[in-house]
């Protein structure tokens, strides 16, 4: 069962790849003042255009994008509108229907897609097609656009006050900056936002394109030296250094964990393995468990420490639902590796083997405890336990130790 304690604050905190997008995508929005505007409510006379221009991109928008560009653009935070897209006329291009509503009475504008001017074009009203007019002769809309009318239910709506979808590339363009009171999120993001480009048709901006993004960060920090300067961020470039130096890695073999393996080898007693788990300096490959943090979300003066069981060879959803051979096959790209370091170390291959053997019978009784299925994890921890409750109903293991250590 995970376990869980409140702490003050004071703990680094590890933040979620989402919210360090939002972070990095709107850190240089500059304040806002309290008189930007929110949702309108306009006439049919200012919505209703003779023809949409939409901003060019880094590639031509199809005839289908151009269309729903044109829906958002028309309506987009204004009360009173909506939009709709439907082919009318089955040429795989949809018209467009955009509605505004004034004191009751409904007024739709029926726009249809300019090849000439690559442009999304009003053809008529729903009142001009009951007259029999529109202003494409040559197409027969009347009829096509009296049906629609007269089944309301064939055409899906989007009211002009929902929030447009500025993950799609070309939207932000469309609507400008709406304001950080219209539109949060695509307000303090816009410059990110509309800076991104088209690679593929039907591009959006998802969260594999934010965690790249980030990656991108990350790696700018390491490498740009003058403009992230300091103390901690010259720490992770020498700890990278270090740890991407295969040359070095490769000369010095097994030499650096010799070590470890020295202090492992002189445990005698359960007292001697206590001092080893609490001492981070000796223990650095297993201490049995692992340690995460968040913020408590009743009281955010408080953090909340989740302790869970430890990386071991395989995880304990496999070892719990896996037949026999499936484990071994998973256990052997971490057998492997310390048969390998063992050997090197001057261990003969029984005694390896033995070791891996007891390892895994250990580790086996571990994992056991560390799986419960989700119907008995439910309710099971009836909110946090405080430091002191915890480690006291923690009998069989050095836990207050290894947290102190």
């Amino acid at each position: 069962m995970k376990a869980q304690k409140v702490l003050k604050k004071g703990i680094t905190i590890a933040i979620s790849t989402v919210m360090i997008a939002g972070l990095f995508a709107g850190c240089n929005k500059k304040g806002s003042t309290s008189e930007e505007e929110t949702v309108t409510s306009v006439t049919a006379e200012e919505v209703l255009v003779e023809s949409i221009d939409i901003p060019e991109n880094t590639y031509e928008y199809d005839a289908e994008e151009i269309m729903y560009l044109s829906g958002v653009k028309l309506t987009a935070y204004k009360s009173n509108t909506e939009y709709s897209l439907s082919d009318l006329d089955g040429d795989y291009v949809s018209e467009l229907f955009v509605g505004v509503t004034n004191d009751g009475v409904k007024t739709v504008g029926v726009y249809a897609f300019d090849t000439q001017v690559n442009k999304a074009k009003l053809i008529c009203t729903y009142e001009d097609a009951k007259e029999g007019y529109t202003k494409e002769p040559g197409e027969d809309y009347v009829s096509l656009i009296d049906e629609v009318r007269n089944t309301p239910d064939r055409l899906l709506w989007v009211e002009g006050t929902q929030w447009v979808d500025a993950s799609i590339i070309g939207v932000p363009s469309v609507v400008a900056d709406p304001g950080l009171k219209t539109d949060f999120y695509l307000s303090s993001n816009y410059e990110w936002l509309s800076d991104q480009q088209v690679q593929y048709r039907g591009d959006s901006v998802t969260e594999v394109d934010m965690t790249q993004i980030i990656r991108d960060r990350k790696d700018e920090m390491f490498t740009d030296e003058d403009k992230y300067q300091g103390k901690d961020i010259q720490l992770l470039r020498d700890y990278y250094a270090v740890a991407t130096d295969w040359e070095k890695r490769d000369a010095d073999g097994i030499e650096p964990v010799k070590k470890y393996i020295k202090e492992i080898e002189g445990l005698k007693t359960l007292d001697d393995m206590t001092k080893f788990l609490s001492d981070p300096e000796k223990s650095v490959f297993c201490n049995f468990l692992t340690l995460d943090t968040s913020l408590d979300v009743n009281n955010t003066e408080d953090w909340v420490l989740e302790i869970s069981g430890d990386h071991f060879s395989i995880l304990p959803r496999q070892y719990n639902n896996e037949d026999e051979e499936e484990i071994e096959a998973s256990r052997s790209d971490f057998t492997t590796p310390v048969t390998e370091i063992l050997s090197s170390y001057g261990y003969k291959d029984d005694e390896i083997s033995k070791m891996l053997e007891e390892s895994y019978s250990l580790e086996n009784n571990l994992l056991t405890k560390t799986w419960i299925s989700d119907e008995d994890y439910t309710g099971a921890l009836d909110g946090y336990l405080t430091y002191e409750v915890f480690t006291s109903n923690c009998k069989n293991f050095p836990l207050e130790e290894i947290l102190k250590g």
